[in-house]
């Protein structure tokens, strides 16, 4: 029997989102006869745990780090970092802030697959990272431009479109009067509040519409405040694991937003076909096709998305024709079907390249200067040792480290020095692959004791 390939995706803990419904999706519908794929969490589980579970997915949780990224156990740490040992591939999903452990815990693989967010750009792209998965033009250009070194593969965010079907999906409740919904986690770069200010304008003009917001976070307090103050009827359903059903309830998708990398949610509603209000930001614009699938808005615009929703009220006919040609529109692009196929055969091809060839290593110069780096630097590196500025010492352990990345002689070095700078990515990001290879090493434990001594 083939060797299935085992594919871990990394991720910090699991909410009610758009992120995490695209990880459900593609761990349900990989192919289990060539992959083992499970979903390592470093923060803790997180409310959709249970869905993932229900659905048959392998789950680890490891309490590696808190809400800001710092690292928090260093036991967990070890057993997250021995346990990915196990694995072919580790898919890290996004980065920045807490999500940049996933990105250099990753590093310990001999492969790492990385889905980027438009949201952090650059600086959460590792060189180190064999492929970095773009969900949109807009990001890939960008990156492009950048002159990010790292592989870029386009590969389109997919929907199921059997569980996101208009025609055999009920609606969760019926409303009287049209309804205007969002799905979305309740928190400020989600901007609902946005959302209810625009239902306060609507329902004075239309005050039989409906208003409903499906997600929960620490937003929903005053954003029921602000409801009652403006007078707005919404109702607050918390999170719902069947957004399918949810959707299905809604006339009108509206979504503004402050920063979504590619907006799944919006794709979720026009797999219903529905009529989609988005702001213009991001790669929404590549989704939302303003006046053809429905219509785009400037961020934080209360009054633009209430004249928007006020047009589709008053002209439900182009609602359902911007709804069925958003349904198109996804059939054709974003078929969850087609991004499995591209996937696999990306983990495929990194698989058969990388784990098929010989342990990669530096190679003519570099393989020379490697041990000569490992050896000198330890104590070149350091200003306080023999009297180099800062600056220097870092730029020699930056090159040093480009010439041995995987000696732990020179990440101990480098990670000294980013002690010394105060740079606290650097020190952990070295800290991590040392431990990945030896995590009782003496440069291990120093490294982390003067680590964990760096402020947050």
């Amino acid at each position: 029997m083939t060797k299935r390939i085992r594919v871990a995706h990394l991720h910090s803990y699991l909410p009610f989102g758009g992120v995490e419904n695209h990880i459900l999706n593609l761990c349900r519908h990989f192919d289990s006869t060539r992959f083992e794929l499970e979903v390592c969490l470093f923060r803790d589980g997180g409310p959709m745990l249970p869905v993932f579970q229900d659905a048959g997915i392998t789950v680890r949780v490891f309490n590696v780090v808190d809400g800001d990224g710092r690292i928090v156990n260093g036991d967990q740490a070890r057993a997250f970092l021995t346990h990915l040992r196990s694995f072919d591939i580790a898919h890290t999903w996004y980065g920045g802030g807490p999500l940049n452990f996933g990105m250099q815990a990753a590093q310990s693989l001999r492969i790492a697959v990385q889905v980027q967010s438009i949201e952090w750009l650059v600086p959460a792209v590792d060189p180190g990272l064999d492929a970095v998965i773009l969900e949109s033009e807009v990001l890939k250009q960008i990156q492009v431009a950048a002159g990010v070194p790292n592989r870029l593969d386009r590969i389109n965010a997919g929907i199921d479109l059997a569980r996101y079907d208009p025609a055999t999906v009920l609606p969760f409740r019926r409303f009287d009067g049209p309804v205007v919904g969002r799905v979305s986690r309740l928190v400020e770069e989600k901007d609902p509040e946005t959302f209810v200010r625009a239902a306060a304008i609507v329902q004075a003009r239309h005050p039989q519409t409906n208003f409903v917001i499906a997600g929960d976070g620490p937003l929903r307090p005053q954003l029921e405040a602000l409801a009652q103050r403006l007078d707005a009827r919404i109702t607050f359903l918390g999170n719902c694991a069947n957004v399918p059903a949810v959707l299905a309830a809604f006339d009108i998708f509206a979504y503004p937003t402050l920063g979504d990398s590619f907006g799944f949610v919006n794709a979720e509603a026009m797999a219903m076909g529905k009529p989609v209000i988005s702001t213009r930001v991001g790669s929404v614009p590549e989704l939302v096709r303003d006046g053809e699938t429905g219509f785009l808005i400037e961020p934080q615009d209360a009054w633009g998305l209430a004249q928007c929703i006020c047009y589709l009220l008053n002209e439900p006919e182009i609602g359902r024709q911007m709804g069925c040609r958003g349904r198109q529109l996804i059939e054709t692009e974003f078929d969850l079907k087609q991004e499995v196929t591209a996937m696999a055969d990306l983990y495929h091809e990194l698989y058969h390249r990388f784990l098929g060839a010989p342990e990669r290593t530096p190679d003519g110069p570099a393989a020379a200067a490697a041990p000569v780096a490992a050896g000198l630097l330890p104590a070149e590196a350091n200003p306080l040792r023999n009297g180099h500025n800062l600056q220097e010492a870092q730029a020699a352990a930056e090159h040093a480290l480009e010439l041995a990345p995987t000696d732990i002689n020179v990440l101990a070095a480098y990670g000294t020095v980013s002690v010394e700078a105060g740079n606290y990515e650097g020190a952990r990001s070295a800290l991590l692959r040392i431990q990945a290879q030896d995590p009782e090493c003496p440069a291990a434990l120093e490294l982390q004791e003067a680590v964990s001594l760096l402020p947050g």
